[in-house]
């Protein structure tokens, strides 16, 4: 679907690349040398979304969408939790897919990832560090994750207008699986990309929005 996708797997910053941005996979090498700084670094790079369908609707229904490449067992596409409590928003949507897109990306570290041209082991990875780039069209988690968060922990998670941060349950569980990580030396990037960048993720949030 439309738009340059990212996800994938990246060995170093150029030395040696394991590119899912095609049906076929392939290997590229472009002669990067021993002494770049980011040899040895496994990038890991997922697309996620999320969607509400009758956003602001006593109906609303959420869906989250990971997107790694076609058919991989990581992908995902579910519905947000029925609770009482808890109403199905956009914006409630868009931060649960971070946060199950980080928890996948933990997942595949740990297990074995088959493909028809690349056969690795992630887990007995052992370079300086893991890298995940998180590719979202969601400004609003993207902002709030690369800009926000740190004043907002700093005042007690309340905003600049001394206002208790909205959706604060959620960002509280993927600031504290960032942190995790980034204790572990696994560096979590938030980026954010043009809807039409995001389409595969787009989809599969749509489709676990309409699961009953």
């Amino acid at each position: 679907m439309g738009g340059e996708r990212h996800s994938g797997l990246k060995w170093g910053c150029c030395n040696v690349r394991y590119s899912w941005r095609s049906r076929n996979p392939r290997v590229i090498h472009s002669g990067c040398k021993r002494t770049c700084p980011n040899a040895g670094v496994l990038t890991i790079q997922v697309n996620a979304d999320g969607c509400c369908l009758n956003n602001g609707r006593p109906e609303a229904r959420g869906g989250v969408g990971v997107y790694f490449w076609d058919n991989f067992p990581y992908n995902v596409a579910k519905s947000l939790p029925n609770s009482p409590y808890q109403v199905h928003t956009n914006q409630r949507a868009e931060i649960t897919a971070a946060i199950t897109a980080i928890q996948q990306c933990r997942q595949a570290c740990f297990h074995t990832i088959t493909d028809d041209v690349f056969t690795g082991d992630i887990g007995s990875f052992r370079g300086p560090r893991i890298d995940i780039e998180l590719y979202m069209d969601s400004k609003y988690v993207v902002d709030a994750m690369e800009d926000w968060r740190h004043t907002w922990k700093a005042n007690g998670w309340r905003t600049s207008k001394r206002e208790r941060v909205t959706n604060m349950d959620l960002f509280l569980e993927l600031d504290e699986l960032v942190d995790d990580l980034e204790e572990s030396n696994v560096v979590v990037k938030f980026e954010h990309v043009p809807r039409e960048q995001n389409l595969e993720a787009d989809a599969l949030s749509r489709q676990g929005a309409s699961q009953v």
